[in-house]
């Protein structure tokens, strides 16, 4: 099963395009400028984290029954999104309902986060009020679903709702996100889960109102809902493997997870303090890419990107690393590592908010 799930949605402002371009035209962070010529030397730029929400969903039992992130692209216009099974394991063998139903919303929070090592800006809990008061706004939905969601009563199987389109009215937005037939694989149940959300964005967006205001309780996950349903959806699609010892239950990669979700929040922030290095990072060449080339193996390596810019002055031979905290030698280590050799440098003389400096140099050039 591949990493990147592509679905292309009918609608003038509503698509699903290819993660990487979308990453490499879209999703660079916010830069707000501080200083005016972005080629002299000494101009610096600080960096806004992209935008994240996780949202927890609960039944009505206020059991876990899906995980979803999503992260925007500049100026709020598209982003990303993925949705996790209640039953992926993520930490000593236990999954994201366990540690839910005994830890809470924020310790699942810092589980997750700690897991795939990317803070979250905003956690939502979302349960039947939510949905019953803003499809009461908006209106029914309407989700395809690739088989019959059925009941049994006595030995005899009814069918509630056929395979195809169908229309849920916001009362009965709960009840279709738990729904799992009798003997069904959650991996059916996490996979409608996900038409579910690609269809409240295409209703967002066809939607005659502002959806910004459309509820109050939750302004930034309508802020997240209005951005995806006016620019490009990148769906990510975890690769699960289903496991039934000791109970049902999924692994990923998580490798192959922390990575699409390092595509999705490009600058990320810290799951925790002390979970990343807080770095700015300058430009000692003239003209190099720094977004979109030299950030991505960085934050991939631990970096929490604070400040972009350009070097005192440009015809920096070797790329330097300064550290002003020992506590991120390991991580130093693997962006030297990353950013071809560079060389190392302790500072304790701490500058404001930086534990590390990095100024590109040209035995670095070919990373471009």
């Amino acid at each position: 099963m591949p990493s990147a799930l592509l679905c292309l949605i009918g609608g003038a402002t509503f698509f699903v395009l290819d993660a990487t371009n979308a990453l490499l035209n879209s999703a660079d962070g916010e830069l707000n400028e501080v200083i005016l010529d972005p080629a002299a030397p000494g101009y610096e730029i600080y960096v806004s984290p992209t935008p994240s929400l996780l949202a927890l969903v609960e039944d009505e039992t206020e059991n876990l029954i899906s995980v979803a992130l999503i992260s925007l692209f500049s100026n709020d216009i598209g982003g990303s999104l993925i949705v996790l099974p209640p039953e992926l394991v993520i930490e000593e063998d236990l999954t994201l309902e366990e540690i839910y139903s005994t830890e809470g919303a924020n310790g699942l929070q810092r589980a997750l986060g700690a897991y795939v090592n990317v803070g979250f800006d905003v956690l939502s809990v979302l349960g039947n009020d939510f949905w019953t008061k803003h499809f009461s706004v908006i209106g029914d939905l309407s989700v395809r679903i690739d088989d019959d969601l059925t009941t049994s009563e006595d030995g005899e199987l009814n069918v509630v709702f056929e395979a195809g389109e169908i229309s849920i009215p916001a009362e009965g937005i709960e009840e279709f996100l738990s729904w799992k037939n009798k003997g069904e694989s959650p991996y059916n149940r996490w996979l409608r889960q996900q038409n579910f959300w690609i269809a409240w964005v295409k209703s967002a967006a066809s939607f005659s109102g502002d959806i910004t205001t459309s509820n109050n309780e939750h302004p930034e996950l309508m802020r997240m809902i209005s951005a995806l349903s006016q620019g490009e959806l990148v769906l990510f699609q975890a690769e699960l493997i289903e496991q039934q010892i000791p109970e049902f239950s999924f692994t990923t990669n998580t490798s192959i997870l922390q990575n699409a979700i390092l595509e999705m929040i490009p600058f990320p922030i810290a799951a925790y303090e002390g979970a990343r290095a807080k770095v700015k990072i300058l430009d000692g060449v003239g003209g190099l890419d720094l977004p979109n080339v030299y950030v991505p193996p960085l934050v991939a390596s631990g970096a929490q990107i604070l400040l972009l810019g350009n070097a005192e002055s440009f015809g920096v031979d070797r790329t330097q690393i300064i550290y002003h905290d020992k506590n991120f030698n390991d991580v130093v280590d693997d962006f030297s590592n990353a950013l071809v050799g560079a060389e190392l440098t302790y500072d304790p003389i701490s500058e404001t908010a930086i534990d590390v400096t990095v100024i590109i140099g040209k035995n670095s050039l070919e990373l471009e």
